[in-house]
C-alpha cells in the first residue's frame, strides 16, 4: 500500500507555493492554516511528526535543529527551487 508524502509550509515558504501544491492535489498544509504563527520551530516539528507531514522550509534554523540530533524530515528548499516553483504556479 503506498502512501501520499504529505508536506507543512512552514512561515519562510511562499503561500504561492502552498497554492501551487494544492491546486494540484498535493495535501498540504502551512504555518498560517494550522494556527501555528510564532510558534517555535520544534513545535513547528512537532507538528510535522503528528500529522506525518515533512517539513517544507527556506529556515536554515532547522538545518541546526537537525544537527543538534532531532531526528525530524526536512526538505530544505533554496532561492532557486522556491523561484521554480512559483514561476509552475503561474502556469
Amino acid at each position: 500500500m503506498s502512501e501520499t508524502i504529505r508536506f507543512h509550509l512552514d512561515e519562510n515558504v511562499s503561500n504561492a507555493i502552498s497554492e501551487s501544491l494544492g491546486r494540484r492535489g498535493i495535501d498540504v498544509t502551512t504555518t498560517l492554516s494550522a494556527g501555528l504563527m510564532g510558534f517555535s520551530d520544534e513545535e513547528q516539528i512537532a507538528f510535522g511528526v503528528e500529522q506525518n507531514r515533512v517539513i517544507f522550509t527556506q529556515d536554515t534554523d532547522f538545518l541546526q535543529l537537525n544537527q543538534e540530533g532531532l531526528l525530524i524530515m526536512v526538505l530544505f528548499i533554496v532561492s532557486r527551487i522556491v523561484v521554480l516553483l512559483v514561476k509552475l504556479s503561474e502556469v
